[in-house]
């Protein structure tokens, strides 16, 4: 991983980390691959690293759910 700063216009910096083309070629070729594969096994309520879903939308689903009386809301990792 390459390291950079970026300067600030408060006067500080930005740490950005560039990754080499080689993780940018390979990362998205296994998505690609192996998205079909587990994204109908992966749970309704699940919102992480999926395609579609932001923490806009699982937000969106906690006020739906609480709203409609459900009171209970579990994370688990």
């Amino acid at each position: 991983m390459k390291r950079v700063e970026i300067p600030k216009a408060d006067g500080g910096g930005r740490k950005l980390g560039i990754p080499p083309v080689l993780d940018r070629v390979c990362q998205p070729a296994l998505v690609e691959r192996l998205e079909p594969i587990f994204e109908p096994q992966m749970r309704d309520g699940s919102f992480g690293y999926r395609a579609g879903r932001s923490p806009h939308t699982a937000m969106r689903t906690v006020w739906q759910e609480r709203h409609a009386g459900n009171v209970w809301i579990v994370a688990a990792d």
